[in-house]
């Protein structure tokens, strides 16, 4: 494990179930901010696979807090919030526009080699139209395009934490299912693959993004082209050396909560 993983196996008496829920807790707020505290041990419990990953980009081009004004956003339900938007105008970005979807590449420190595609749907449409292969359509344009466009870009600063079950991820990734569960092998109980879950905290503003996740068992005279996301998104925070998918998610109301 530390030779493969970097990882320290740790042994733990499930059988003290808050002793062991204790000292679970305070590795999560050491290494994931508290993110998920609310994992419990039962003294059933066999064992505890838990991985936290933390990620912090700053933006190439950091947008100015003075610019920062408040604006209507059409939330996915329909009805209008006024939310906090972050503004840069007559910029260099490489943007896509083709069938009524627009994306936009915001670079991390060029050093990084990572970036943050915004992905906006045609007016009308949801987000669930942005498939993974659209998705790969429009960033493998992105990734190559030749030149950039002057854009007065426009988003509101979010943040959101989602918590997620991941036995159906697991099943996808090759993992055997039977009853409906995700199972590597026969000890596998139905009462341990319940807290297989992933939580995941994101917060997007003028510096940059920060991600937390645990998982437990991504110039030109003219007209400025415009990018204007006051209506639901997707948002994709990607390695360019490679095109991995690091964070993903959809931003369907940016009001601050969860």
């Amino acid at each position: 494990m530390e030779d493969a993983f970097s990882s320290n196996p740790a042994t733990l008496n499930f059988e003290n179930a808050d002793e062991a829920s204790k000292t679970i807790r305070s590795w999560v707020e050491k290494n994931a901010e508290g993110l998920g505290a609310d994992v419990e041990i039962s003294p059933e419990s066999i064992f505890l696979l838990i991985n936290a990953s933390t990620f912090f980009g700053e933006w190439d081009a950091p947008f100015e807090i003075s610019d920062t004004k408040d604006a209507e956003f059409k939330t996915a339900k329909g009805p209008e919030v006024t939310v906090p938007f972050m503004y840069k105008s007559f910029d260099e970005y490489a943007m896509y526009e083709k069938d009524g979807i627009s994306a936009v590449k915001l670079d991390y420190l060029k050093w990084t080699g990572i970036s943050m595609i915004l992905v906006l749907p045609e007016k009308g449409s949801g987000t669930e139209e942005i498939t993974y292969e659209k998705f790969a359509e429009i960033y493998g344009w992105l990734r190559n395009a030749k030149y950039e466009s002057i854009v007065n870009i426009r988003i509101p600063k979010f943040g959101f934490k989602s918590e997620l079950p991941i036995d159906k991820a697991l099943s996808r990734m090759g993992i055997a299912r039977r009853d409906g569960l995700a199972n590597a092998s026969e000890d596998f109980t139905e009462e341990v693959l319940n807290i297989m879950r992933s939580v995941s905290k994101i917060e997007v503003d003028e510096k940059g993004t920060r991600i937390i996740s645990l998982t437990y068992d991504m110039g030109y005279l003219c007209e400025p082209r415009k990018f204007l996301a006051d209506r639901p998104f997707k948002f994709f925070v990607v390695d360019n050396s490679n095109g991995l998918i690091l964070f993903m998610g959809t931003v369907n109301d940016p009001s601050p909560g969860e």
